[in-house]
């Protein structure tokens, strides 16, 4: 029984499933051959025995069977990469979701306030408009339309 809905939910993408398993399936064979590791090796990898260890990844491969979620984390395990990489929306995401892994404790402290610096959430659009920001007295708007340009600058010169 293929639980690919389970993989998504738990996941979180917004891609739609069979997207992710057809990603999950292609970054599988694409890191498994970067490593040199023929099907049977992973398969054994993983507790398969003879010509099930073979078979099994190559229906992983070509998507004619899905591995079911701790499956999937233990394939991404024996790869050396994380399962968030393997079912990623896009090859970006899934390389930055490998350099993180790379983070110490504090880089990945400071790069969740960095990140949260530029993201900047808002549950409803109307909190965002009823934040107005405090006004430097010290500086004035530009002004809206040349007619207000035009005053200002009279107003000036009356000084």
């Amino acid at each position: 029984m293929q639980v690919w809905w389970l993989t998504f939910i738990l996941v979180g993408m917004s891609a739609r499933p069979p997207e992710i398993l057809s990603l999950f399936a292609s970054r599988l064979k694409a890191r498994r051959l970067a490593l040199g590791l023929p099907q049977q090796a992973l398969g054994e990898a993983l507790g398969l025995e003879g010509r099930i260890a073979q078979s099994r990844i190559s229906r992983y491969e070509i998507e004619l069977h899905t591995p079911d979620l701790k499956t999937a984390y233990e394939l991404a395990e024996i790869l050396g990469v994380s399962l968030s990489a393997l079912v990623a929306e896009s090859d970006r995401l899934g390389q930055i979701f490998e350099l993180v892994r790379q983070l110490s404790e504090s880089q990945l402290e400071e790069l969740e306030a960095q990140l949260a610096a530029l993201v900047k959430p808002t549950t409803e659009p109307e909190a965002a408009e009823s934040q107005v920001p405090e006004e430097d007295s010290s500086v004035e708007a530009a002004p809206a339309n040349d007619e207000e340009a035009a005053s200002r600058a009279n107003i000036g010169e009356n000084e």
